[in-house]
């Protein structure tokens, strides 16, 4: 888990929240899960790379996901409201569907479930849609060199070939794929 807190002083910097010019500083912290255990799907319909894939998040098709994140809500409220967090903000958490977090909501999981669900985004460290592995793994698309299976000169360097997400952020695991990647490349020309 990880928990971000951010300090606004233009809300109008932020599209879908219905705040307008004005309005009093904010103090914005959600919980992010840095390793779900629930898993997306992309499928391509046709070989046309002008064909839209499907992409199924399938955000907290594990419940241990949606308890993580209850856990998460809970702690960021509880520290949104400690005396001298809370005496550098104003007015309540708002969602993307304009839906007020209170407390009455925090404390009933039902409640925080649905808040969850309706205000959940992604981070946009998508991983993981052609997967690094051995020969014998059916789901690897690239092997340890990023090599795609059964295409000759074709590599796939960046966050798609991660297994998994990492515990972080994806920026500095990419740049090391990068490097690893053209240090590769620069053994083969």
């Amino acid at each position: 888990m990880q928990l971000d807190f951010y300090a606004f002083i233009d809300w109008t910097m932020l599209s879908g929240f219905p705040v307008g010019p004005g309005t009093p500083p904010k103090l914005l912290a959600f919980p992010a899960l840095q390793r779900p255990r629930s898993r997306g799907r992309l499928t391509l319909h046709s070989t046309s790379p002008d064909d839209q894939p499907t992409i199924q998040l399938n955000y907290f098709a594990d419940p241990k996901d949606m308890r993580r994140m209850l856990d998460g809500m809970r702690l960021a409220w509880q520290i949104l409201h400690e005396p001298r967090v809370a005496a550098c903000w104003q007015g309540p958490i708002v969602g993307e569907t304009a839906q007020v977090l209170d407390q009455a909501t925090v404390a009933s999981d039902a409640a925080l479930m649905d808040f969850i669900r309706n205000n959940c985004s992604t981070l946009f460290h998508p991983v993981g849609t052609t997967k690094m592995g051995p020969a014998n793994d059916a789901m690897a698309v690239v092997d340890q060199y990023c090599c795609v299976r059964g295409v000759e000169g074709l590599r796939v360097v960046d966050a798609s070939v991660m297994p998994n997400i990492v515990r972080a952020n994806t920026n500095l695991t990419c740049i090391m794929i990068g490097e690893r990647g053209s240090d590769w490349l620069r053994t083969e020309v």
